[in-house]
């Protein structure tokens, strides 16, 4: 968004991520981003696992969850489905055998075993699923949403869904899953996280600053 040369500054992403990240200054660390372990393990019942997740907040989306059910409900995949609080899963009528609707879910767990992920791209998400090394079909809702999953596309780990329309779910998904340039440039980004210096790099970074002062 900016780059201010005068302030001291830890940034929660590697520098392959950050556009233009040859612009910022030494006083920038790019130590990574906080990525917690997952707190259990799931079961994945199926060769390739869809995950889909439209957030904690503007996930009020009753029709689009329908269009994904319609969209895979008759596919080899196994999804599952995250709809918050605000949606009952009675409310997406009779799920098909390979579909799971969950109001929350442990969303690290199910990223270690998930194939592609259709986010709302926000950057918690987006560096979850990264670190994973699953690739996104990228269904961003607001503006900052909109500049991470750019971002994802620039990097081709990501394809943006193009309409929310059963179809075109069902095509970004299948291009994703078949196209394994998406998974490779998501592990690729994996990689760059994995090398930042994390919580340690942070804390020193703090440290220096306040020993310069």
């Amino acid at each position: 968004m900016q780059n201010d040369e005068n302030t001291d500054t830890i940034v929660y992403t590697s520098a392959q991520f950050q556009p233009c990240a040859d612009t910022f200054s030494e006083r920038y660390a790019f130590v990574g981003p906080s990525i917690r372990p997952a707190r259990k393990r799931i079961e994945k019942k199926r060769e390739k696992l869809v995950y889909i997740s439209m957030g904690t907040v503007n996930n009020n989306m009753l029709r689009f969850y329908k269009n994904c059910i319609t969209a895979l409900g008759r596919t080899p995949f196994q999804v599952i489905l995250s709809v918050g609080s605000r949606i009952r899963a009675e409310d997406l009528g009779r799920l098909p055998e390979n579909i799971s609707v969950f109001s929350f879910v442990d969303q690290m767990a199910v990223l270690m075993e998930a194939d592609v992920f259709l986010s709302h791209c926000g950057m918690n998400s987006v560096n979850e699923s990264l670190a994973c090394r699953v690739p996104l079909v990228l269904c961003p809702q607001t503006a900052e949403q909109r500049g991470v999953a750019a971002r994802v596309a620039q990097l081709s780990a990501g394809l943006p869904l193009k309409k929310k329309t059963p179809g075109a779910i069902l095509e970004a998904v299948n291009r994703v899953m078949d196209t394994p340039s998406f998974a490779e440039n998501a592990a690729r980004i994996a990689q760059g996280f994995a090398k930042c210096s994390g919580a340690k790099g942070a804390a020193d970074k703090i440290l220096l600053v306040c020993g310069e002062r």
